[in-house]
């Protein structure tokens, strides 16, 4: 019970109280002047038993009184998923044509379209990762941000993979749906060898599914500067060659609700698996059972309804009623009588 609901009951039963008392004191002592009949007294301490029971209902009515609890199913619209795209130095080799880095746009562009019911976010990873577009459902704004994205070559940009998943992992944990994916795209020529058994945790319990799309040939390549019109080189003037790191890639494909796929193999195929995941995502969303409160406004308020019927019909004289009718009746039929008679003599 609330305070405002003791305030209404106590309100409630102490004004019915009030009206009781007066009425059955005038008309019982006053008129009657039976102080001691036993009959009158048990029939008081009904009424009052009754209108205390009323007041209770009415004042719970206004409450937020639960009885028990319901199975309310619920099914959330959409999905929400992350898309991390490579913003690193290596994205520019071209063993993808044109190079890593817009073929990692064209895929994304690709997953947009093929997820159903899926709310995205799109963070760009480099030397630090970017936020460029929080969770939304606006997918060709997405779209749009993501095509108008170039990479260029004024300066050298590394790949720090882990603070960039922890950083994407924090931005879902903020969303209230029940699933969230997120999806990698990059040459994964990372300096880490593996996760840390932390972040390992928290991509298996927050995380429903994470892909990771390998965007590098096997073999590994050069990687070109298109502005400066010449090859990466390291501090001895050697080209610097990327490749993917293996040990890493072997790592994730440790965890249960990874799927890796690299561009060369069949992406048809690899979108039909995540189709297939977001349709049991579905599904199990529209079966999902959530127990909610079952409120009692509604039976509280029919109980009050009743006990007032049942005091109403518990304190009528029938005929009582009857006979009054029948003065008023008598009343105004003589009125009308005695009026007719005064036109005559006028």
């Amino acid at each position: 019970m609330t305070k405002a609901t003791i305030i209404i009951f106590l309100a409630t039963f102490l004004l019915i109280i009030g009206i009781l008392l007066k009425h059955h004191i005038y008309k019982n002592f006053i008129i009657t002047k039976n102080y001691n009949d036993s009959y009158l007294k048990k029939k008081f301490i009904k009424k009052m038993i009754l209108l205390f029971f009323i007041a209770l209902s009415i004042a719970l009515t206004f409450s937020n009184f639960n009885i028990g609890y319901k199975k309310l199913p619920t099914y959330a619209n959409f999905i929400d998923t992350v898309i991390m795209i490579d913003y690193s130095t290596s994205m520019l080799a071209n063993d993808v044509e044109p190079n890593r880095f817009f073929a990692s746009k064209i895929i994304a562009n690709n997953f947009i379209d093929n997820f159903q019911n899926n709310r995205f976010a799109f963070v760009l990873f480099g030397d630090d990762p970017y936020i460029e577009i929080p969770l939304t459902d606006n997918l060709e704004f997405m779209k749009r941000i993501i095509n108008s994205i170039d990479l260029n070559d004024q300066y050298y940009r590394a790949s720090r993979i882990i603070s960039a998943i922890e950083t994407c992992i924090n931005l879902l944990e903020r969303s209230p749906a029940t699933y969230k994916n997120l999806i990698i795209i990059s040459d994964f020529d990372f300096a880490e060898n593996q996760l840390t058994s932390s972040l390992k945790k928290r991509i298996s319990t927050e995380l429903a599914y994470i892909y990771c799309i390998i965007i590098s040939s096997r073999e590994g390549s050069r990687i070109y500067l298109p502005q400066k019109g010449s090859f990466l080189k390291d501090q001895f003037q050697n080209d610097v060659f990327s490749k993917t790191n293996i040990n890493f890639i072997n790592d994730l494909a440790t965890l249960p609700n990874c799927f890796i796929n690299r561009w060369q193999d069949s992406f048809e195929k690899y979108i039909e698996i995540i189709q297939k995941n977001q349709k049991d995502q579905l599904v199990k969303l529209q079966t999902n059972d959530n127990i909610s409160p079952r409120k009692a406004n509604f039976f509280f308020g029919f109980l009050a309804a009743i006990f007032i019927i049942f005091y109403i019909f518990e304190n009528i004289d029938i005929s009582e009623i009857l006979y009054d009718g029948l003065l008023l009746i008598r009343k105004i039929g003589s009125s009308l009588f005695h009026f007719d008679k005064k036109e005559k003599k006028l």
